[in-house]
């Protein structure tokens, strides 16, 4: 390419792209032949922003992107296409996406097929039989597959956004199809839709309704004749509650990750590094934790008593009330109880105090209700998790019948917003 015909080309690029794209768009559409965008945060020209960009590039980059933007390149730089990896028209569905989100993916996959769509109509790079052989440039070839007779489903997600690769095939799809639906993974929203792809006739993947929408949609698309109702009923139903079951491990592992790195972690013995066990050396006062020795009223079946307790304070909140066996000493031969009293420990299920009601019975679905009228406390317990949760007395909304200490209560006559007061760790002993 002579200097005159790659100035004026680069020229013909950049005001396509000014005439069809917001500055972030660019940027998008061309990390998709490996072009990085500037870091000027201000663009006062997208034509010159533009220029300013291509003119780093090799003119076999510049002749690829003019023809993706149906751009007139000069013959002598247009490379011969490999007949290996030219893509045809036959139509064919694209699924652009994470591959950690290859798991949903695979549902997607599963749902497509039921619709009526063979391997060698689906285009996704993530499984054997729908992706890119192995030796070929899986770029170059998802251009050359790319037409206006691909529809692309874009499976959105927070790892569809942070992946570089992702966010490649996003640029390099937008412009050569036509047909594009947003699919997205749960709890991603359509408020974090960024770049080139609309928020509208979007769905999310666990939508029946919308799913049937898109059952007409790659019908219509592919001219297929429908599948009988109930037969797609059943495996749509399937698909959905495998991506169900998927979105919820995928969020607790996430959460449990997110908790173990903001709080101390709640377990039957510890709350972070106080633990119910024998023989253990009590922290000292330290810059990290203040200790102070207290007397607190107890109600016990003998009646009202004050029992010795240490106080654990950090940055002057108090944080912990810990009772042990001698209750005289920082050596002490056993801690006996745990009392939590801030929203700095959680379980690994992220529920602590400040939880409401509602959080706990989503977290520990087997569960029971309890009133002790000793301590006149109101308590939730998880069966599988035996630690104790007190709640606030005017969260119970029921009547009492007191049929011994411990009498079991209706969750349903509870506020369900209602917050955890204190978490209880105690000793088998006690």
């Amino acid at each position: 390419m002579n200097p005159l015909d790659r100035i004026n080309l680069i020229k013909e690029i950049a005001v396509k792209l000014q005439e069809q794209f917001t500055t972030t768009e660019i940027n998008l559409f061309l990390a998709g032949y490996g072009i990085k965008g500037l870091t000027e945060t201000m663009v006062n020209s997208k034509r010159v922003y533009s220029q300013q960009i291509l003119q780093e590039e090799s003119n076999e980059t510049i002749s690829k992107v003019a023809r993706d933007l149906s751009l007139d390149a000069p013959k002598a730089v247009q490379p011969e296409r490999k007949q290996d990896i030219v893509g045809t028209n036959e139509k064919k569905v694209f699924i652009s996406h994470s591959s950690k989100d290859a798991n949903v993916v695979e549902q997607v996959i599963e749902l497509l097929e039921a619709i009526g769509l063979n391997e060698n109509q689906i285009f996704c790079t993530s499984f054997e039989g729908y992706n890119i052989k192995i030796g070929t440039d899986w770029l170059q070839t998802l251009k050359e597959e790319l037409n206006k007779e691909v529809l692309v489903i874009f499976i959105l997600s927070e790892n569809f956004y942070n992946s570089p690769v992702s966010l490649c095939e996003m640029g390099a799809t937008w412009v050569k199809t036509s047909e594009h639906i947003p699919v997205l993974i749960p709890p991603f929203s359509y408020a974090q839709i960024q770049g080139v792809i609309p928020n509208t006739q979007g769905m999310k993947i666990n939508e029946k309704a919308k799913l049937n929408s898109l059952k007409e949609k790659v019908e219509a698309f592919f001219s297929l004749t429908p599948k009988n109702f109930s037969v797609w009923e059943r495996k749509r139903d399937n698909a959905v509650g495998q991506i169900n079951e998927i979105i919820t491990v995928t969020s607790l592992n996430d959460n449990i990750l997110d908790v173990n790195e903001k709080f101390e972690i709640i377990t039957e013995k510890k709350a972070g590094d106080f633990e119910l066990k024998e023989g253990m050396l009590f922290p000292s006062s330290s810059d990290n934790f203040k200790v102070k020795s207290e007397k607190i009223s107890r109600m016990t079946e003998e009646g009202p008593t004050e029992e010795d307790y240490y106080v654990i304070s950090q940055n002057g909140t108090e944080m912990l009330n810990v009772r042990t066996s001698s209750g005289k000493s920082q050596f002490v031969e056993t801690i006996e109880e745990i009392l939590v009293l801030t929203e700095n420990f959680r379980t690994k299920e992220g529920i602590g105090v400040g939880s409401t009601i509602a959080e706990f019975t989503k977290a520990y679905p087997n569960y029971y209700t309890w009133y002790t009228y000793v301590s006149e406390m109101y308590v939730i317990e998880s069966k599988d998790l035996h630690i104790q949760f007190i709640l606030p007395k005017d969260s119970y909304k029921g009547g009492l019948e007191i049929n011994g200490d411990m009498t079991e209560l209706n969750i349903s006559d509870f506020d369900q917003e209602a917050k955890i007061m204190k978490v209880r760790l105690i000793s088998n002993k006690c």
